[in-house]
């Protein structure tokens, strides 16, 4: 009876603290509105449709931005955690290779000057060691010739452990052949010679 509806209605929303604790269970609650609802919509005013259709739809989209926000949020650190560990991977690597280069180059550099002659470098290249080192590098030991005018940038007959790292790393790795390597030193002795003949004019 309209007693029974108007104390129903009291309990759910007669003072603030009814009110708030009715909302909240319709907040947290999926379909928590559709009896309170109902009873509003059908005893007090149709116009209570309107509102807990807008509440719904409002409370139902923030959710679901909150959620999705949550689990890019999750997404992103787990890329950048990723990222951080290629890099931190690839920075071992480098200082690997680093080594390994130095290595090499110390143990070419048997007069101990910081610098390799050629001779050197052709004496080193004839050990077993130096020439698996140079395999891994996908490098040619019979080759050393043109590979060593090829890393003296300096072309003063020496190389310092700059220009041997930094020649390895623009030899290593892809498919580069001996030949392709002779013809790059030769025609880098070809230029040299011609800027010696320009600067004699």
């Amino acid at each position: 009876n309209d007693i029974d509806v108007r104390m129903e209605v009291w309990d759910n929303f007669g003072t603030f603290a009814k009110a708030f604790m009715t909302m909240f269970e319709i907040t947290m609650s999926p379909g928590g509105w559709n009896r309170t609802g109902r009873i509003l919509i059908r005893t007090v005013s149709g116009s209570y449709a309107i509102f807990f259709v807008a509440y719904n739809f409002i409370v139902s989209f923030a959710m679901i931005r909150i959620i999705t926000a949550v689990f890019l949020k999750d997404t992103l650190n787990v890329a950048a955690s990723d990222q951080e560990a290629v890099m931190r991977e690839q920075m071992k690597q480098n200082e690997k290779l680093v080594a390994r280069c130095k290595d090499a180059f110390m143990r070419a550099d048997t007069d101990g000057t910081g610098e390799l002659s050629l001779e050197e470098l052709q004496t080193v290249s004839e050990t077993q060691e130096f020439q698996a080192w140079m395999r891994a590098n996908e490098l040619e030991s019979h080759e050393i010739s043109g590979i060593f005018h090829l890393l003296d940038d300096g072309n003063d007959g020496v190389l310092t452990f700059d220009e041997f790292f930094q020649g390895v790393m623009r030899l290593r790795g892809g498919a580069r052949q001996v030949d392709m390597i002779s013809l790059m030193s030769e025609t880098k002795r070809v230029m040299d010679s011609m800027q010696e003949v320009r600067d004699s004019f």
